[in-house]
């Protein structure tokens, strides 16, 4: 389906957008999230916990990584 994947996508074992032409998989919900979180004024953490084992937590803990998590746990 796809000719090629962004190193995020392969990270999180996800995508949700496909670039044409090419047919390259990238995914907007890392970004999505540190955004949501700057938003409220979240823009670093330390250990956080992530419920879920999908690939919205995979996500998360990508984004969380960004922000400078040092360990998550997730809990499924």
């Amino acid at each position: 389906l796809l000719g090629s994947a962004s190193d995020l996508v392969t990270a999180v074992a996800a995508a949700n957008t496909v670039l044409l032409p090419g047919r390259r998989g990238e995914t907007t919900d890392v970004g999505g999230i540190v955004a949501a979180l700057a938003e409220v004024g979240l823009t670093s953490v330390q250990r956080p916990v992530v419920l879920g084992g999908g690939a919205t937590a995979r996500s998360a803990l990508a984004a969380l990584a960004q922000l400078g998590a040092d360990r998550s746990e997730r809990h499924v």
